[in-house]
């Protein structure tokens, strides 16, 4: 293989105070502006973007855990035709998401636009917060750390993945 690339695989800490601290502003917004409605959409939004993402991310890194564990490296080859595909269902829904907000404000109400745009971003900082302290547990359940890992050849990148090394090896 060719040249490596390793990278600290879970947000630090300043990363999580900062989203704990966003989650807790705009529950405070939503109790203190919002009505009944404007709350009953932010948690079904916070619910459905945070459930299939927590649940995607966690049962995909499950399946590598026992690589880790045994191999100490999880790598699987890169696609780039799949990493242009994200790029653009990225942009797409991005797009939306900036867009959708202005277009709805006059057809819905504004306790159901307001929760709606926070739910989706709660639901995002929520499911980064719980998939961060979960890495961070299971770093400390093994005595590891993990880090995202790319072989690189020339100048693309051929696979990527997760390494795990032990602490008494770093």
């Amino acid at each position: 293989m060719g040249q490596e690339e390793a990278n600290r695989f879970a947000f630090g800490s300043k990363s999580l105070v900062l989203w704990v601290t966003l989650l807790s502003v705009s529950g405070l917004v939503l109790l203190y502006a919002g009505d009944l409605v404007s709350l009953t959409t932010w948690i079904l939004l916070l619910i459905v973007v945070c459930v299939p993402a927590l649940l995607y991310h966690y049962l995909n890194f499950k399946r590598r855990a026992e690589d880790l564990l045994t191999q100490g490296v999880s790598l699987q080859p890169y696609s780039y035709t799949r990493q242009i595909r994200l790029i653009a269902v990225i942009a797409i829904l991005g797009f939306g998401g900036l867009v959708a907000p202005l277009i709805l404000s006059g057809f819905i109400s504004a306790d159901i636009w307001l929760g709606s745009l926070v739910g989706v971003l709660d639901g995002r900082l929520t499911y980064l917060t719980l998939f961060t302290v979960y890495v961070w547990i299971w770093e400390r359940r093994h005595l590891g750390v993990l880090y995202r890992f790319e072989v690189w050849d020339g100048r693309s990148v051929t696979h990527v993945g997760l390494k795990f090394q032990k602490r008494s090896s770093i």
